[in-house]
């Protein structure tokens, strides 16, 4: 889930599945690219998912405010290569290609890059390649092919996703990967050698303004389109323990991101969760909190493990439609361990939901199996996950 990524919402897996969304999505990436040729030239990094900052920016399939979404169309005749070094204050960030139905082709973690082993020298290039991923490295730099391997037939979207701390706003300019195209029947041969460096066509990186406003016209676009097809929520899905959706697949999905939802009865105003945040562990780079509206698929607001008061702590989460309906409940503001996310009044289905990251090492996919068994009834023995009062 991210920007427009419909896995948490239980009802909209058929209409994933239509022909219309990819017939969407493709109108999308080429609307976008033909736009741009006639305004001067493509450029990259041409559109932002950016929910936390007063001009908010798609705010649509309840994506993390702790979270920046950078969107890359490319055309159909050329292949992305880009440079970047992954930044060393970001809580997560991957590099991830996606194609017109808006799943993934291929991807690359900052961890993923560092469980190569390549190019830790400072002064000289290595080499790697996994099955669909070719990179060039040195020291911190990397250069990454997306598509070495992948043998596809129209427009592409690169999607630049980073987790920022509670210190930083937003990625920096000169932060974001530099992108060059090369033709797409030279992706899967282009690995760095001299023969194909040559190839190199540099793309002109758009400026942060232009991204936000590229962003708030496609959010209203795909709002319309996504509140059109989905249905209302069943009476067994309010009042429940957490549950994980039954299905997962949709838009630009993050494989590394595991979710859990409820939500709270009509006749209800507030959700009480008491719980710890999960201990730090190497394989678990996230967790938070959020508050979002079924309808509107807007966050409304979150918290990161951060914003908790850090890994381990003690925590009351209230999920609530007002800080007095929360005061009412038992909520205190004064109290550290008390944590308040707002509905804000909303009129439609209102929800919280849990968002883990984690990379597949060790203990990871335990945690992740368990989150995904969760079924709406019992929620003992995950960590950060705490029983559910509605009130």
């Amino acid at each position: 889930m991210g920007p427009l990524g419909f896995g948490v919402l239980p009802s909209v897996k058929t209409f994933l599945r239509d022909v219309l969304m990819t017939k969407f999505l493709t109108e999308l990436y080429n609307k976008e690219l033909e736009g741009m040729r006639k305004s001067g030239g493509i450029k990259t990094w041409s559109a932002v998912a950016h929910c936390a900052l007063s001009k908010s920016s798609m705010n649509v399939a309840m994506p993390d405010m702790s979270c920046e979404y950078w969107n890359c169309y490319v055309p159909a005749e050329s292949a992305p290569i880009f440079e970047l070094t992954f930044p060393s204050w970001a809580i997560y960030c991957a590099l991830t290609l996606y194609d017109c139905h808006g799943l993934p082709l291929s991807s690359m973690n900052s961890r993923e890059v560092e469980n190569l082993g390549v190019g830790n020298s400072s002064d000289k290039w290595d080499r790697a390649a996994t099955d669909t991923v070719a990179i060039k490295k040195k020291g911190n730099l990397c250069v990454l092919n997306l598509m070495k391997g992948i043998d596809h037939a129209g427009p592409v979207c690169a999607l630049f996703r980073v987790y920022r701390p509670s210190s930083h706003s937003i990625c920096p300019d000169d932060e974001l990967p530099k992108t060059y195209f090369i033709k797409r029947k030279e992706s899967k041969l282009f690995d760095f050698s001299d023969a194909t460096a040559t190839s190199l066509q540099e793309i002109k990186q758009a400026k942060t303004i232009e991204a936000f406003n590229t962003g708030k016209r496609i959010e209203i676009t795909f709002c319309a389109l996504i509140q059109r097809h989905m249905k209302p929520l069943k009476g067994r899905q309010f009042g429940t323990q957490f549950f994980h959706p039954n299905s997962v697949a949709g838009l630009f999905v993050n494989a590394n991101a595991t979710y859990v939802i409820a939500f709270t009865p009509p006749s209800k105003t507030c959700i009480r969760m008491v719980t710890k945040v999960p201990k730090k562990e190497d394989w678990r780079c996230y967790y938070g909190v959020m508050a979002i509206e079924y309808e509107s698929t807007n966050t409304l607001s979150s918290k990161t493990f951060e914003e908790l008061g850090g890994w381990g702590s003690d925590i009351v989460v209230y999920a609530a439609q007002t800080e007095q309906a929360a005061v009412k409940h038992g909520y205190d503001k004064r109290n550290k361990t008390h944590h308040l996310l707002a509905w804000k009044e909303r009129k439609g289905a209102c929800g919280l939901v849990l968002r883990y990251l984690h990379y597949f090492e060790d203990g990871a996919m335990e945690e992740r199996d368990r989150l995904i068994a969760m079924n709406g009834r019992d929620w003992e023995g995950i960590e950060g996950v705490g029983k559910l009062e509605y009130l």
